[in-house]
């Protein structure tokens, strides 16, 4: 290596007399977030108008003979992660989505931040059932605060 100005060159380079100029990585465009963003808010718009479809697909235990997990609609544990209560709910939500896709998803790579949101996803709805079976919950906080762990 050759000392220089700035740094050191290779042999190769100092003998070729060209200066080569080495382009940082292309800008990443976090399009797994900005998917993940649109189908929450698409279904909020859509369940507001239709209140059986959070009825429907919200987190519940079930037992005691009450419709949910316990008796095999294991869809809920996925499902309520995209159904929100209010406004405010899916405001808070998205925009720390937004905020945390930004920094992950270019870290980790399109599938591997998708991993995590759905591991995480998963990790809340378990952790809802294991605190409180018949809790009738619905939101993506769960996979939000996974990817804030990851982040911390």
């Amino acid at each position: 290596m050759h000392q220089a100005s700035v740094g050191f060159h290779c042999p190769e380079c100092v003998k070729s007399g060209k200066q080569q100029i080495v382009r940082g990585p292309v800008t990443f465009d976090p399009i797994v977030t900005k998917v993940l963003i649109a189908i929450n808010v698409v279904i909020y718009l859509w369940s507001t108008n239709r209140p059986q479809v959070v009825e429907d697909y919200a987190l519940r235990g079930g037992f005691d003979g009450v419709i949910g997990v316990a008796n095999g609609e294991y869809e809920r544990l996925i499902s309520s992660g995209f159904l929100h209560g209010s406004l405010f709910h899916i405001g808070f939500n998205m925009y720390l989505l937004y905020l945390l896709g930004q920094m992950l998803e270019p870290t980790l790579g399109r599938v591997r931040f998708l991993l995590v949101y759905f591991a995480s996803l998963l990790g809340g709805s378990a952790g809802v059932l294991l605190l409180e079976p018949m809790a009738f919950t619905a939101g993506a906080s769960g996979a939000v605060f996974g990817l804030m762990g990851l982040a911390f």
